[in-house]
């Protein structure tokens, strides 16, 4: 399922791709619009009435949802009033404690998110990292937080490099220079020449004992 945002259309059409290599069966793609997009409002958990009975009746094995843990736990919990007894699967939108706290717990035991962020991690600087981020922000980092202090710092180091004149195009011309990286909390840092990051690694989570407990990287744990 997705929920007719362009990001969630992009992640289920990835998913479709990638079930169908694995040989997987894929029953029925639903695009249902969410209710909440995690806007102001509770939502319509009714909206899901109708497609939570079709994948009861379908007997599929699991549920793939592609978009954001709001309209997520919406759904499972419909899924889970309706008797559907299979896994339920979803994205880095859905990768939150807020999926849990709304879908309840015991409707969210045992789902699974991926996510290409990394929260575990060891060594010394996510540790300090860890530390700091905390004393500013008031909680622990969450999804994505070292990421986006590694990609900030990464822009860092070039704009210091390029001194007090540095212009838009000098950041992204350093970014791109050969041979640039910056190592830092989570990952290694660099860049492909369209932009994108270099780097595929995908974290899977899964809920366990009402908390977001990562498993490991995705290509570790299946063995490709």
């Amino acid at each position: 399922m997705d929920d007719a945002q362009a990001y969630s259309a992009g992640l289920a059409g990835s998913f479709l791709s990638a079930a169908s290599g694995a040989g997987l069966t894929v029953t029925k793609h639903e695009t249902v619009p969410g209710t909440t997009q995690c806007q102001a409002g509770s939502g319509n958990v009714q909206q899901y009435g109708p497609v939570s009975q079709k994948i009861v009746s379908s007997h599929a094995d699991a549920v793939f949802y592609a978009g954001y843990y709001c309209d997520f736990a919406l759904l499972a919990k419909q899924l889970h009033a309706a008797g559907y007894n299979g896994k339920l699967m979803s994205d880095d939108g859905s990768n939150d404690p807020k999926f849990v706290k709304q879908a309840g717990k015991a409707v969210a035991e045992g789902t699974y998110l991926s996510c290409a962020c990394q929260e575990t991690i060891t060594g010394s600087k996510f540790t300090d990292f860890a530390a700091g981020y905390k004393s500013i922000a008031g909680q622990a980092p969450g999804t994505y937080s070292a990421e986006a202090y590694d990609a900030t710092n990464a822009i860092i180091s070039v704009m210091k490099a390029k001194g007090a004149s540095v212009t838009k195009a000098d950041v992204i011309d350093g970014l791109h220079a050969s041979g640039f990286s910056w190592d830092g909390v989570s990952k290694t840092v660099t860049f492909q020449a369209n932009g994108n990051y270099s780097g595929n690694a995908i974290y899977m989570y899964q809920v366990k004992n009402g908390e977001i407990v990562e498993l490991g990287q995705v290509s570790k744990l299946v063995g490709g």
